[in-house]
């Protein structure tokens, strides 16, 4: 979702069920959906799905996004929205003030009540309740049109909110796109091996010895004694004395640049040849 095929992909997609909704409601393509009605619910899961990969992507990444803009603070080490519910998300975010994580967490609960719109409103002809706001046809009588379970006013909120929540979705996915597209990492933190790649020589391990028998809490609270520290992520010279690309404590050498050599230009003969043909 952070590619451009993939936000491609999604904006067409939701401007696509954006397009639909008013005409499977206004017009007489609504036959569609009374000998189909699960079809707009499958397209409301598949929104929502695609929104779910760009959630766990924003999540995963933010810690790492914060350290790549250098000096974050000692916090950001224990920071991990991937195992917060997601209707804690929004929350837990606002008080961190990573409001783009917020964003993109209230996304995710919203998409959950498109469903539940969608699937009201393919059980109900609109026409009808567009006849019912016309001047001098309007009647409050529903009971000779095709309503499902909607009133003339529930039917507008439904409607409303439904086009909402997908003009959200894709300002938000914009937004995400924008900001997070560029590549800020020298690979994918998705395995605990890549994970732990990212401290491999890392000097900041120093300020960790003997924090092994510490539960999450105990960890926060020293992290916090650490205040002055800052970390982030880029260029340093690791324990061994070479130059390595990861996390560590600032300052560093320098930041990330992807697609640039990180080894080599400060100390060249002090390189292990012998791992290069």
């Amino acid at each position: 979702m952070l590619r451009p095929s993939g936000f491609g992909s999604f904006a067409v997609a939701v401007l696509l069920f954006l397009a639909f909704i008013p005409i499977f409601l206004f017009t007489p393509a609504s036959a569609m959906t009374d000998k189909a009605p699960w079809l707009v619910t499958a397209l409301a899961v598949c929104i929502k799905l695609a929104w779910g990969t760009l959630d766990t992507d924003v999540r995963m990444m933010e810690p790492y996004y914060i350290l790549s803009r250098r000096h974050a603070p000692p916090s950001v080490l224990t920071l991990d929205y991937t195992s917060v519910p997601f209707g804690l998300l929004p929350v837990r975010a606002a008080l961190n003030g990573h409001w783009l994580v917020f964003f993109v967490g209230f996304g995710s609960i919203m998409a959950e009540i498109l469903t539940v719109l969608v699937t009201s409103l393919a059980t109900v002809q609109g026409s009808d309740f567009i006849s019912l706001v016309i001047p001098g046809k309007a009647n409050d009588d529903t009971k000779h049109i095709q309503a499902g379970q909607e009133t003339k006013l529930s039917f507008w909120v439904s409607f409303g909110l439904a086009t909402f929540i997908l003009v959200y979705m894709l300002v938000v996915s914009a937004f995400v796109f924008v900001g997070r597209r560029h590549p800020f990492l020298p690979r994918q933190p998705n395995t605990l091996a890549s994970v732990l790649a990212f401290i491999h020589q890392s000097k900041m391990i120093w300020g960790f010895v003997g924090t092994a028998k510490l539960d999450h809490k105990g960890m926060v609270r020293h992290l916090a004694a650490r205040e002055q520290q800052t970390y982030g992520l880029g260029r340093f010279v690791g324990r061994d004395g070479q130059t390595h690309c990861g996390v560590d404590e600032e300052e560093l050498l320098g930041g990330y640049k992807h697609g640039s050599a990180f080894q080599g230009p400060n100390q060249p003969w002090d390189r292990q040849w012998d791992a290069y043909e």
